[in-house]
């Protein structure tokens, strides 16, 4: 690996199924799903009706400072942020920065203030909520709320925005420009996002996503945010911070194709960290119920590994397609991955037949896990991979 050594020591993740990341591995590890009846706005005019939502989190639990008004895209963020610097042990440490990617931004803010608009006069519109809804917002009040006065930054790149953020911290922190920062990406579910991939067709009608099955009608949408503690390794076994996991290479790249961009992702996320195809026990993928999109990340898997078949598997199925949020949703599984030594199921049951590829289906198995490759696509073509080893 060119540069400095990079480690993971904490993570935060609020998720459907937990507001912990130990809650989660145990729902995945249990195959319980998060997906059920729409609750936080009447989706009764659409299709589909459900969804994977963060229905009971109380961000006092994890800020003491009480908010006059939260959007949940930065409520989800400040939790996160909250449980990885406890996690890392970082808290009260100023220099820490902070690099944070979504898709969509505070869509419910935006939503609020152009309802409000719509409704009555420009000057009756209360000006709080626009202040919340940039997308960047979120960065500005964990920057506030937690004293960050490090890096900062907001990428905004579609569903490659929250483990491309990871992907930049993780170069910054390798070429010295940085030492501790947290990075991740964060989502919330809206009636505007959900009317918008209800029009193109995508939601699935019946509510049951199955990930890399041809036969699926389409992906459901879950919300939820994750953060995870990236630093020095050096300065961390100088601080004797935890460390979860090796960095061991990353990549971001566009083709003109899924499959061909996350065929180089991979492979070059591999050649940094001078990784063999096989030394990879778990692809934790992008699968999320459209035949399309998958079947490329399938062929992309294929042409990378070969006869090295390691497991393939998503966790979309459950939590929903968070967007995003995604690929650090599917970082921090695949943490627990390496802590607990899991593996947890696309499908519960049914498997595809797809030659060549090692679809992890039914009850999660434990099998020794080394070495996991995490992926994040966007439609256009934009890919990013990451490959983290047990420390």
């Amino acid at each position: 690996m060119i540069g400095k050594e990079v480690v993971i020591t904490g993570v935060g993740c609020i998720s459907p199924l937990g507001l912990e990341p130990e809650e989660l591995s145990a729902a995945l590890r249990e195959g319980r799903s998060a997906i059920a009846e729409i609750a936080s706005f009447d989706a009764s005019p659409y299709p589909c009706r459900v969804g994977a939502e963060v229905l009971d989190l109380e961000l006092s639990d994890f800020i003491e400072s009480s908010k006059t008004y939260i959007d949940r895209t930065s409520a989800f963020v400040l939790a996160a942020c909250a449980s990885a610097l406890k996690d890392a042990h970082w808290s009260g440490d100023e220099s820490v920065g902070l690099i944070l990617g979504t898709a969509w931004g505070c869509m419910d803010s935006l939503q609020l203030f152009a309802e409000k608009l719509v409704e009555g006069k420009p000057k009756f519109v209360p000006p709080l909520p626009f202040t919340h809804s940039y997308a960047n917002a979120p960065n500005s009040l964990a920057s506030i709320e937690f004293k960050l006065r490090g890096f900062n930054a907001c990428l905004t790149c579609g569903g490659i925005s929250g483990l491309a953020a990871v992907e930049y911290a993780c170069r910054r922190v390798a070429l010295g420009k940085e030492k501790r920062l947290l990075a991740g990406g964060s989502e919330a579910l809206s009636e505007s996002l959900f009317q918008s991939y209800s029009l193109r067709g995508q939601l699935n009608a019946g509510g049951e996503p199955r990930p890399y099955d041809p036969r699926s009608a389409g992906l459901v949408l879950g919300e939820g945010a994750a953060v995870v503690a990236v630093e020095e390794a050096n300065l961390a076994r100088e601080w004797r911070d935890p460390i979860l996991a090796r960095v061991c290479g990353w990549a971001s790249c566009h083709g003109g194709s899924i499959a061909e961009g996350l065929a180089r992702s991979m492979r070059e996320a591999l050649e940094r960290g001078g990784i063999k195809p096989a030394a990879v026990d778990v692809i934790l993928g992008i699968g999320n119920g459209l035949p399309g999109l998958d079947g490329e990340e399938v062929e992309a898997v294929r042409a990378v590994f070969a006869d090295a078949r390691p497991a393939l598997t998503s966790i979309k199925g459950w939590i929903g397609e968070t967007v995003g949020a995604g690929g650090p949703m599917s970082l921090a599984v695949a943490l627990a991955c390496l802590e607990e030594h899991f593996i947890p199921a696309a499908l519960a049951d049914e498997p595809p037949a797809l030659e060549g590829v090692k679809l992890i289906v039914g009850d999660p198995p434990h099998t020794p896990v080394r070495t996991v490759l995490v992926n994040a696509a966007d439609p256009s073509g934009a890919c990013v991979s990451l490959v983290i080893a047990a420390a």
